[in-house]
């Protein structure tokens, strides 16, 4: 992978995340279908919540949860090149504890990082975007400003395609 391609693959993730009807329900809520009348309104509601970048805005303003993620290349030698995907999930403390989605456990942080593990690692995603196999390497605690509260999954990826 070259720096070129990092958009190309950001793209490839963001087309998976936003098609996943659990993670929809997790970040929108599970009346989402009927209150978001068409697909173009789910994608803008989503795009609030789901982004390509580690920027947070100062301060939070909205009780949401979040999903952010960008792609680095920490070793590369020769021809050989090790990618990281480094996804934040978190949200306001007023509302990590009031989350329920069919067959998950937790809190929402939790719930919205089983979710996305799940995209990420199953094996359609590799075969329908050709890209590499996501091996979560690292999970940390994440936590701003006494408000917000999440995680961090650090996946690598050594044989990309």
């Amino acid at each position: 992978m070259a720096v070129k391609d990092i958009g190309h693959y950001k793209n490839i993730i963001n087309k998976a995340l936003y098609a996943d009807d659990n993670l929809r329900v997790a970040l929108l809520g599970k009346n989402y279908k009927t209150e978001l009348t068409t697909e173009s309104a789910v994608i803008k509601s989503l795009h609030e919540h789901i982004k390509s970048h580690l920027f947070i805005d100062e301060p939070i303003l909205k009780t949401f949860s979040y999903v952010m993620y960008d792609v680095v290349i920490p070793t590369s030698y020769d021809k050989i090149q090790t990618m990281q995907l480094v996804v934040y999930v978190f949200c306001d403390k007023d509302c990590i504890d009031n989350l329920n989605v069919k067959n998950y456990e937790g809190n929402r942080n939790d719930i919205i990082c089983e979710i996305v593990d799940g995209i990420l690692t199953r094996n359609d995603l590799r075969r329908t975007y050709g890209i590499g196999k996501l091996e979560l390497s690292k999970l940390d605690l994440f936590e701003r400003q006494q408000t917000v509260a999440g995680k961090i999954l650090t996946y690598a990826v050594p044989n990309f395609a």
